[in-house]
C-alpha cells in the first residue's frame, strides 16, 4: 500500500510540475501580447495626433491602423 501512495504522489507531483510550467508558458504569453497591445495603442494614437493635425489623410490613417491590426492578429 505504501509503495501505492508513493506512487501516486509522485504522478501528483509530476502533474503539477507540468502544470506550472504549462502556467508560466501561458503567463509569458499573455504579458508578451499584453505588450503588443501596448504598443500598437500607442502608436494608433501618435497615427490619429498626426491625422487631427493634419499631417497625413484619412485613407493614410485608415491603411495604417489596419496594418497594425493585421500584425496584432498573427
Amino acid at each position: 500500500m505504501y509503495q501505492h501512495i508513493i506512487k501516486i504522489d509522485e504522478q501528483t507531483l509530476e502533474l503539477v510540475e507540468e502544470t506550472n510550467a504549462q502556467y508560466r508558458e501561458l503567463k509569458s504569453l499573455i504579458e508578451m501580447k499584453q505588450k503588443e497591445l501596448e504598443q500598437t495603442e500607442q502608436a494608433i494614437e501618435k497615427l490619429f495626433e498626426l491625422f487631427e493635425d493634419g499631417a497625413i489623410t484619412n485613407q493614410r490613417l485608415a491603411d495604417r491602423i489596419a496594418g497594425h491590426e493585421k500584425l496584432r492578429l498573427s
